[in-house]
């Protein structure tokens, strides 16, 4: 299906027949990504006197109760309130469909102990589409062991606070990435890229950064409608499905 739309008075056609799933899935019986020593997600019948929420066991119908931990499970979508006490969740957030930039990054380019700097990403961006608000980063080699990997112990490429400032005066408002966090895995809980993607007061309403994407490798670099499908819950962060279109016409430059 192609759809005619306009963003900010732009016109370009996406084709919405064909959309590409980065989220993760979680397979309850099988390996799944983790991190930050998570435990892997668990479902439980729900059991009251008289019932049982599992077919398997006699009962009426499926009832179950699900453990996670979004940071820690997958693909996640994260809000200021993750580094901040504030009163702002992800149920404050309203992200409609947006315009997004998806750039690949291999490892043999990052320099100075895998760091993603604003020189790597001035390279990767050599043209920024003045409507997008997104950019996705997806790290080569992009190897589907990714959908099963476990983060807790693995030191991973991070963004340095110039780079995510290059993003910032971009106008970026969600960066997207299948890294289990924006920041080092040790670095004294400074979290230095996660404040300065916040660091604008007014723009703090807006922003979100999604973690643990799988891009496949059939999607190719360029621009996409994104769709961060989660639902609304007080929470600093959840489970999130974001869905890629491509954008046909490219008339947003």
């Amino acid at each position: 299906m192609i759809a005619q739309l306009h963003i900010e008075d732009k016109p370009f056609q996406v084709d919405f027949s064909k959309g590409i799933s980065i989220g993760i899935p979680i397979e309850l019986h099988s390996d799944q990504a983790l991190a930050w020593h998570a435990e892997p997600v668990q479902q439980t019948p729900v059991e009251a006197p008289g019932f049982v929420g599992d077919i398997r066991r006699g009962g009426a119908v499926n009832f179950k109760r699900l453990t996670l931990t979004p940071h820690g499970n997958g693909t996640h979508t994260e809000c200021v309130a993750h580094i901040m006490s504030t009163p702002i969740t992800l149920k404050d957030i309203h992200v409609h469909p947006f315009l997004s930039q998806l750039i690949s990054i291999n490892v043999t380019e990052m320099h100075n102990q895998n760091k993603i700097t604003k020189e790597l990403l001035e390279k990767k961006i050599l043209k920024w589409p003045n409507k997008a608000k997104g950019l996705i980063v997806r790290t080569l080699p992009n190897l589907e062991r990714k959908c099963q990997e476990n983060y807790s112990e693995k030191d991973t490429p991070f963004f340095t606070p110039k780079a995510i400032e290059l993003m910032n005066n971009l106008g970026i408002e969600h960066l997207l990435v299948d890294l289990p966090s924006i920041d080092p895995r040790q670095d004294g809980g400074k979290l230095l890229a996660h404040k300065m993607f916040w660091r604008d007061a007014e723009m703090r309403t807006k922003k979100t950064i999604t973690e643990m994407i799988y891009v496949p490798c059939s999607a190719k670099d360029g621009l996409y409608l994104t769709d961060i499908q989660m639902p609304k819950i007080s929470t600093d962060a959840f489970v999130s499905n974001p869905v890629l279109y491509s954008v046909i016409h490219k008339n947003v430059y």
